[in-house]
C-alpha cells in the first residue's frame, strides 16, 4: 500500500486487477504517444482495439473530428451526421444487412430489379413533399387492395408498352371516362348511347380470329319485357336470325324515283342452282313454301292465286269460285281453276279425269297400262276404255301397229271373223271337228297349269314317228334329263314283262326274278367301276379276273 505519490520509472506489470484511483479521485495519463486528461480526454489514440463491443453510456456529446471506421458500429440513441458516406448497403430500421439497401427488414418481392447496394427498398411508408423522378421502371401495389391516389393533373401521356394491359376490370370499373376523341379497335359496352359514327364500316366483333364459329347479335332493348329484340349472326347455319316479326315498307322514301317497296333476292351466281331463293318454315322445321334455286315454287299447304285477298279453301285454286266436285276436290294438291284453262305442250292426268267440254288440238293419249279413259260412263269405269253408250267406226281400226278394214255387212249365224293376212277381214266358217293342225299352234308353248290327256273311251295311244301301238311311243331317238317309272322299265323291245329287262328273253331264274325291281340283262354287260353283290351271287360260266 502507497498511500503517498510512487513513482516507477520502469515497467509496471501485474497479474490481477489494475486499479488506478477510485471515485473520488481525478488522474490523468501522460506518454508520449497518446494522452487522457484529468476530464477524460482521448487524444493522440491511433485506434482502440476490444475484444468484444465498445458501448458508450454515457449522456454527453462525442465528438470525432476525424474519420471513424468500422466494420459493424452500432449508435443505441440518436446519432446525427452532416453527411453519411457508406461504401455498401444501408440498412435503416434493423441489424441484419442484405444485398441491397433497405429502411426496414423486410425482404424484396422484386429480386429481379432490387439486387444491389444502389437499389433500395423501403417496407412502410414513403412521403414526398417535394418532386420525384423515376428514370426506370415503377410498380405500385401487389393487388387490387392497394391503392393509387392521384391529387394532381396530368401533363403528360398515358401510354403503355403494350396492348395487353386494361384500364379497369369486369368487377372495379371507372365511373365516367371524359375524352374529346376515342380510337377503339373494340368496343364492348353493355349500354351505349352513340348518336353517329364518321367511319363508313361498323365492324362487330372484330378481335374474332376462329373460322366463322363465333355467334354475334345486335341486341334491341325493350324496356320491361323479359326478350329482347335481336339480330343475330348464327355462325353453325351461315345466317342472320330475327327473333321477331320484320316488316317492310317505303314510308319515307327520299325521292320520287324511289317511291316504292321492293324486295330483291339476287343469286351468288356460284352454286345458287344447288340452294333455295327463299324459304318458310314452321316451329318444328318443316318447310312450308320454297322458291327454289331454278325458280320452282313450292308449297305445303293450299294455294291462293286471284280474287285480290288472302281468303282461301282447303283446296288450292285460281279464282275465288267454289268447286262443284266436292268429292275429289277437297285437300291442298287438288286444284280448282274457275276461269279458262290453255295447255300449248303436253298434259298428263295420272288420275281420273272428267271433261265436261274440252278441245283437244293434238294427241290424247293414256300413257299408262292402269288407265281408263270411259266416255259417257256413268259412276263406273271397270275398262281401260268404256264407252256408256254407242260407239261407231266409220273408218279403219289400227291394233297393236296392224290396220284392218271392217265387213261392210253383218254375217251369217256360226260364221266367224276371218283375215286374209293383210287385215282385210270377212265373214266365214269357223274350224271344224278334227281340222285343227300344228300349224295353228305356235313353236313354243307355255303350260299355265297342269295338263292332263285321258285316253278317251276307245284308250287311245300316242305315237310319235309312227303308229303306236303302246299309250305312249317314239319312233326314232328320245332323250330325257330323268326317267322316271312307276313300273317295270322295258328297253330293246315293246311287250313288257312283270320284271324290267334290257331285251325281251325270258328269265331262267324265275323263283328270283319276279318283280319291278328286278332287272334282266340278256345280252352283255360292261361295268368299268366296281360292282357290288349284297346277296348270292350265281355265275354258270367261267369266272376270269385280272387281280
Amino acid at each position: 500500500f502507497f498511500d503517498s505519490a510512487a513513482s516507477i520509472s520502469g515497467n509496471f506489470q501485474t497479474a490481477g486487477r489494475f486499479i488506478l484511483g477510485d471515485s473520488g479521485d481525478t488522474g490523468e495519463i501522460n506518454t508520449s504517444d497518446w494522452d487522457i486528461s484529468s476530464t477524460g480526454a482521448l487524444t493522440e489514440i491511433s485506434g482502440i482495439t476490444t475484444d468484444g463491443g465498445y458501448t458508450q453510456t454515457g449522456t454527453l456529446n462525442n465528438t470525432l473530428t476525424g474519420k471513424l471506421f468500422g466494420v459493424n458500429s452500432e449508435f443505441q440513441g440518436t446519432a446525427s451526421a452532416s453527411y453519411l458516406l457508406t461504401g455498401n448497403t444501408l440498412q435503416v430500421g434493423g441489424f441484419a444487412s442484405a444485398a441491397y439497401s433497405r429502411f426496414g427488414t423486410a425482404t424484396t418481392t422484386h429480386s429481379n430489379f432490387i439486387s444491389a447496394n444502389n437499389d433500395l427498398l423501403i417496407s412502410g411508408d414513403l412521403e414526398v413533399d417535394g418532386s420525384a423522378s423515376f428514370d426506370g421502371n415503377v410498380s405500385a401495389g401487389t393487388t387490387n387492395t392497394n391503392f393509387l391516389v392521384v391529387n394532381s393533373s396530368i401533363t403528360s401521356h398515358l401510354i403503355p408498352f403494350t396492348n395487353i394491359y386494361d384500364i379497369g376490370s369486369t368487377t372495379n370499373r371507372w365511373r365516367k371516362i371524359y375524352v374529346d376523341s376515342a380510337d377503339i379497335t373494340n368496343l364492348t359496352a353493355a349500354s351505349a348511347s352513340i348518336s353517329g359514327t364518321v367511319a363508313s364500316d361498323f365492324t362487330i366483333n372484330s378481335d374474332n380470329a376462329t373460322s366463322d364459329t363465333e355467334d354475334e347479335s345486335v341486341t334491341f332493348e325493350r324496356g320491361t319485357p323479359s326478350v329482347n329484340a335481336a339480330l343475330k349472326w348464327d355462325s353453325t347455319n351461315n345466317r342472320f336470325d330475327f327473333n321477331f316479326p320484320v316488316f317492310l315498307q317505303t314510308a319515307d322514301a327520299p325521292e320520287p324515283a324511289s317511291n316504292f317497296t321492293k324486295l330483291i333476292l339476287k343469286g351468288s351466281g356460284v352454286d345458287q342452282g344447288s340452294n333455295d331463293y327463299f324459304e318458310i318454315q314452321n316451329s318444328g322445321g318443316s318447310r312450308l313454301f320454297v322458291v327454289e334455286g331454278g325458280g320452282a315454287i313450292i308449297a305445303s299447304g293450299a294455294a291462293q292465286f286471284g280474287g285480290l285477298s288472302v281468303a282461301t279453301a282447303s283446296y288450292s285454286r285460281f279464282g275465288t269460285a267454289a268447286t262443284t266436285h266436292a268429292g275429289s276436290i277437297t285437300t291442298t294438291n287438288d286444284l280448282l281453276i274457275s276461269g279458262d284453262f290453255e295447255v300449248d305442250g303436253s298434259a298428263a292426268f295420272d288420275g281420273f279425269t272428267l271433261l265436261t267440254n274440252a278441245s283437244v288440238s293434238g294427241n290424247f293419249e293414256l300413257t299408262n297400262s292402269s288407265a281408263l279413259f270411259g266416255i259417257n260412263a256413268g259412276n263406273v269405269i271397270n275398262t281401260m276404255f268404256e264407252v256408256g253408250g254407242t260407239a261407231s267406226i266409220s273408218g279403219a281400226t289400227t291394233l297393236r301397229g296392224i290396220t284392218y278394214t271392217w265387213p261392210s255387212a253383218d254375217g251369217s249365224s256360226g260364221q266367224v271373223l276371218k283375215t286374209n293376212g293383210s287385215g282385210a277381214l270377212s265373214w266365214g266358217v269357223g274350224l271344224a271337228s278334227n281340222s285343227l293342225d300344228f300349224d295353228e299352234f305356235v313353236n313354243s308353248m307355255t303350260l299355265d297349269a297342269n295338263l292332263t290327256i285321258n285316253r278317251g273311251t276307245g284308250n287311245y295311244f300316242i305315237g310319235i314317228g309312227s303308229t303306236p301301238s303302246t299309250v305312249f311311243e317314239v319312233q326314232g331317238t328320245a332323250s330325257a334329263s330323268y326317267l322316271l317309272t312307276g313300273n317295270t322299265l322295258q328297253v330293246g323291245g315293246y311287250a313288257s314283262a312283270a320284271y324290267s329287262r334290257f331285251g325281251t328273253a325270258a328269265t331262267s331264274y324265275s323263283n328270283f326274278v319276279t318283280t319291278t325291281n328286278d332287272v334282266l340283262i340278256s345280252g352283255n354287260l360292261e361295268v368299268d367301276s366296281e360292282v357290288f353283290f349284297d346277296s348270292a351271287a350265281s355265275i354258270s360260266g367261267n369266272f376270269q379276273t385280272a387281280g
